[in-house]
């Protein structure tokens, strides 16, 4: 298997851990730029979760 099948999928958790896992991530791969994509039906669900995830980092 690729290096891509090793990738975690999902980051589920508090904002504190969000932003360990992400960090985590950023550190492992040696990145300065990551891509959420948050799968949501409702446009203001999605909102607040990208401004929970932009408030922890």
């Amino acid at each position: 298997m690729g290096e891509r099948s090793k990738f975690k999928k999902t980051i589920i958790g508090s904002q504190s851990q969000v932003k360990r896992e992400l960090e985590n991530l950023i550190e492992h791969y040696k990145v300065d730029e990551i891509m959420v994509i948050t799968n949501t039906l409702q446009f203001e669900d999605r909102l607040k979760s990208y401004e929970l995830l932009a408030s922890c980092l």
